[in-house]
C-alpha cells in the first residue's frame, strides 16, 4: 500500500512538474512575441519617417539590432549611460542604454515635469570623455522644458556627440552658458555625425560657438553634415554665433533660420558665424539650398547668411535686416577669407 502511495506521488509531481513546465513555455513565448512585435512596429514606424528607399537604407544598418524605445525623461537622462535599464511599457525588457545603440522616442516628453528650473540643469548626453556615438529617431516627437543654465562648454540636450545621429525631433527650452559650444540640439559635434530633420526651439546664450542646432563641428574631410533643419529661437552669443552653427566645418543643406541672431563682437551670420575655421585649413565644407529671413546683427563681420566665410556657399539667400556697429557687413556674407577654388559664393543673394 505504501509502494502505491509513493508511486501515486511521483506520478502527480511529474504532472505538475509537464504542466508548470508548459505555462513557463507559453508564457514566455507570448513574451518573446510581444518584444518580436515591438521591434516590428518601431520598425514600421521608423520606415514612415523616411521619405524614400534609398534614404530609408542609407540608415538601415541602425535599425537591424535591437531598438532602444524611450517613454519617459528618466529613460531620457539614461542614453548613453552604459546601464541596463527595465523598461515598464515594453513588459519590463530590460535594454542596455549604451552610447552606441539605436534610441527612439515613442512620444512627446516634457523635462519641465522631470526637472525643477529653480535648481536643476539638464545634464547634456554624451562628454568629450564619453561622446554620443549612437542613433536617436525622434519620430518627429517634440522634448520640451530643456533648461541649462551654468557656465560650462558642450551644452545642449546633447554635449558630444562623435559619429552619431540625431533624426526627426524637436526640441524646446532655454539654453544659457558663459562658455563655449553651446547649441540648442548639440553643444559640440565631431566627426561624420548627422543632424537631419530637426527643429529648434531652445534660446541659445553663450560666449563663443553658439548655433541653434549645433555650437560647433569638427570633422574630417567635411563628413560631418546638418540636413533639412529649421531654427525657430532667438541666439545670442559674443562670437561665432549662427542661427544654425556657431562654427561649421561639414555640409549644411537645405536649412533654415527664422529668428534673430545677435553677437557682442564678430563672426555672427543668419546661418553660420564661422563657416571653416581658416584659409589654410583642408577641411571644406558646403552650404547650399539654405536661408536666412529674420535681422543679423553684430559688431563686425556680420552676414545675413554667414559671418566669416572661407568655404562654400551655394543657392542661398537672405532676406533678414543685418546690421553692423563697426564694418564688415553683408547681405550675405560678412567677410569672405582666402583666396581658393574651395572659398566660392555661388547663385546666392
Amino acid at each position: 500500500m505504501k509502494l502505491k502511495e509513493e508511486k501515486g506521488s511521483i506520478t502527480l509531481f511529474v504532472v505538475i512538474a509537464m504542466f508548470a513546465f508548459v505555462l513557463f513555455s507559453l508564457a514566455t513565448y507570448t513574451l518573446l512575441s510581444r518584444r518580436s512585435q515591438t521591434q516590428t512596429d518601431l520598425m514600421s514606424e521608423i520606415r514612415n519617417m523616411y521619405g524614400n528607399a534609398s534614404e530609408y537604407d542609407e540608415y538601415k544598418s541602425y535599425f537591424d539590432g535591437d531598438i532602444v524605445p524611450i517613454y519617459s525623461a528618466e529613460e531620457l537622462k539614461k542614453v548613453g549611460s552604459g546601464e541596463k535599464i527595465a523598461i515598464s511599457k515594453e513588459n519590463g525588457k530590460i535594454y542596455t542604454f549604451s552610447d552606441t545603440a539605436t534610441y527612439v522616442l515613442k512620444n512627446d516628453i516634457k523635462l519641465s515635469s522631470f526637472w525643477n528650473e529653480k535648481l536643476n540643469s539638464w545634464t547634456p548626453i554624451g562628454t568629450d570623455e564619453k561622446p554620443f556615438k549612437g542613433f536617436f529617431e525622434g519620430l518627429g516627437h517634440k522634448i520640451s522644458g530643456l533648461y541649462i543654465d551654468g557656465s560650462n562648454s558642450n551644452q545642449g540636450l546633447f554635449g558630444v556627440i562623435d559619429g552619431g545621429i540625431v533624426s526627426n525631433l524637436e526640441v524646446e527650452g532655454k539654453v544659457k552658458s558663459s562658455s563655449e559650444n553651446i547649441g540648442g540640439i548639440v553643444g559640440k559635434a565631431k566627426n561624420a555625425y548627422t543632424i537631419r530633420n530637426c527643429l529648434n526651439r531652445v534660446e541659445v546664450t553663450g560666449k563663443n560657438n553658439v548655433g541653434g542646432i549645433i555650437g560647433e563641428d569638427i570633422v574630417e574631410e567635411s563628413k560631418g553634415k546638418i540636413l533639412n533643419c529649421r531654427n525657430m529661437a532667438i541666439i545670442t552669443g559674443e562670437s561665432k554665433v549662427g542661427g544654425i552653427i556657431g562654427i561649421s566645418n561639414g555640409n549644411i543643406v537645405n536649412s533654415v533660420n527664422f529668428s534673430n541672431v545677435e553677437a557682442t563682437l564678430d563672426s555672427v551670420g543668419g546661418l553660420v558665424g564661422l563657416k571653416n575655421k581658416n584659409e589654410n585649413s583642408n577641411l571644406t565644407g558646403t552650404l547650399k539650398m539654405s536661408y536666412n529671413i529674420a535681422k543679423v546683427k553684430g559688431n563686425s563681420k556680420v552676414g545675413g547668411v554667414v559671418g566669416t566665410n572661407n568655404d562654400i556657399i551655394e543657392n542661398c539667400y537672405n532676406t533678414g535686416i543685418v546690421e553692423s556697429s563697426n564694418g564688415y557687413v553683408g547681405g550675405i556674407v560678412g567677410t569672405q577669407e582666402g583666396t581658393t577654388d574651395s572659398n566660392k559664393l555661388l547663385n546666392s543673394y
